[in-house]
């Protein structure tokens, strides 16, 4: 109501001045100019995530406005529609952090196999590089990892990540929710209760099981500008342009960190400093075994993965951590080597 009431009182004093001005004057169609849009222009006021201007796209079309001259005649109105779509292209892959004569010359060599079905793997939002992307494919076929992460993956990629990645490796280790549930959190999964409690409460994705878990510690403090700041975004994760992630885009942005390309033009790290194999599946994983480990009862670990019984928790476990076992001890060569009496 506030803002409402700000955005009224702030259009009466154009409206004001634009009765005092004359008409045909600099002045008079300026303030034309800006009652017209008057709704575009304070949409930001309704939003808080919008920004004021649009100086950051301004900045961007820029070189495009300077060669103008140039592309006076680009030789067909077909051809200028070509062209405006690869100088799109060139500039998606700048905003999601690609090199975009490495995004260009990788998606060109693999255009031509590309199977339709996959095409948009190649968009920039999604893309990898052609080696990361088979590993990524190729790790999409196995059930789990054979080895859970440890603490410096972890936090090797942590420290690498955006702040979005960063904040859905958190959801992802603390809530143990399923990449396509951890993307689907906002501020809509918040109840608060009358004595302060604040929880995340949804539905788990495959068996619809009902899971709520306290926001507290290095949770709480992920989220805690989400609760102090309201926001009209129905995701917590979403990329740079306000947009939910899908379960493959934030997996591409996984590799990135992975392999020690963080994006903003910074190359992959030096010194064979990757870490393979990691996704927020892994998380969960590994935030389970933890909880597993420090001997915390099986049936609290069973309700944040949403399983529908214990067993099943159980057999989750199990294939994670391997249990040691002695080997055959029974002497054989010692026996024979043994000299005869």
């Amino acid at each position: 109501m506030a803002v409402s009431t700000a955005c009224k009182c702030t259009i009466n004093w154009p409206r004001w001045m634009r009765q005092k001005a004359t008409d045909g004057t600099a002045i008079a169609k300026a303030l034309d100019y800006s009652l017209g849009r008057w709704e575009a222009l304070t949409r930001f006021l309704d939003d808080g995530a919008l920004p004021i201007d649009n100086n950051w796209i301004e900045n961007r079309i820029r070189p495009i406005a300077l060669g103008r001259s140039n592309w006076l005649f680009a030789g067909s109105l077909r051809a200028g529609k070509r062209a405006a779509a690869v100088m799109s292209l060139i500039q998606s892959a700048k905003l999601n952090g690609h090199d975009p004569y490495r995004y260009l010359k990788d998606v060109l060599e693999r255009l031509p196999t590309q199977p339709a079905s996959r095409i948009g793997e190649l968009l920039p939002h999604s893309w990898t590089p052609a080696v990361i992307a088979l590993t990524h494919r190729v790790r999409a076929r196995c059930l789990a990892r054979t080895l859970t992460i440890d603490d410096s993956e972890y936090l090797k990629v942590y420290q690498r990540a955006l702040p979005s990645l960063q904040l859905a490796m958190t959801l992802a280790i603390r809530t143990l929710a399923l990449p396509a549930d951890v993307l689907k959190l906002g501020p809509r999964n918040v109840k608060r209760y009358d004595d302060g409690t604040r929880t995340l409460r949804w539905s788990r994705g495959k068996t619809n099981v009902k899971v709520e878990v306290a926001i507290v510690g290095e949770l709480a403090a992920a989220l805690e500008p989400f609760l102090t700041n309201p926001t009209l975004h129905p995701t917590f994760v979403r990329r740079e342009d306000g947009l939910p992630y899908t379960v493959d885009g934030i997996g591409a942005v996984f590799q990135r960190a992975c392999v020690g390309y963080t994006g903003r033009g910074k190359r992959y790290s030096p010194n064979g400093d990757a870490v393979p194999d990691l996704g927020l599946r892994d998380l969960r994983a590994k935030g389970a075994t933890e909880m597993y480990r420090a001997g915390i009862d099986i049936r609290r670990i069973q309700k944040l993965l949403g399983h529908k019984s214990v067993s099943t928790t159980e057999i989750y476990l199990k294939r994670l951590l391997a249990e040691i076992v002695r080997p055959n001890e029974q002497p054989i060569i010692a026996l024979a080597s043994k000299p005869s009496t």
